[in-house]
């Protein structure tokens, strides 16, 4: 092989392992199977969906007790339509028993009022609690225990 031609495969070689070593399952979220990781992907989930203003996807997400309550049509009724999601990025979840907090950094805008070009950027905590081995989202989060 010529020189030239050994050289263009070295490069290309090298690039393909590299494109390869950032496509890790560490690389977005805790290692695969556990506990956390499943937290991660269904609140990923969860504000993806939020995002689209998929409320019906988003739905079957809160606890099984808030939808025993609160129908869909209620549900979709009482979504503030005055903000906007446009962005959201779960950057943490810890997990203590049955009820897990993911941290997530969103970016909205408010609609009929001035945002910056690229929208309000915050950190919220959102709660979530394992019901039969599935995660769901807490709408109301539970009151603080002073024993904890």
């Amino acid at each position: 092989m010529k020189p030239k031609k050994l050289r263009i495969c070295s490069v290309l070689a090298l690039m393909l392992l590299t494109a390869c070593a950032g496509v890790q399952p560490t690389a977005r979220g805790p290692e695969s199977g556990s506990s956390e990781k499943a937290l991660w992907q269904r609140a990923d989930t969860y504000w993806q969906n939020k995002i689209k203003l998929q409320l019906d996807k988003t739905y079957p997400l809160e606890t099984p007790s808030y939808r025993r309550q609160i129908s869909l049509t209620r549900y979709a009724r009482g979504y503030p339509g005055e903000v906007m999601y446009q962005k959201a990025t779960i950057k943490s979840v810890k997990i203590d028993g049955d009820h897990g907090l993911v941290e997530v950094e969103i970016r909205y805008r408010y609609m009929g009022a001035f945002s910056p070009r690229g929208g309000i950027r915050t950190t919220l905590t959102s709660h979530w609690t394992l019901v039969d081995g599935q995660w769901y989202h807490l709408i109301r989060p539970p009151a603080p225990n002073k024993g904890r």
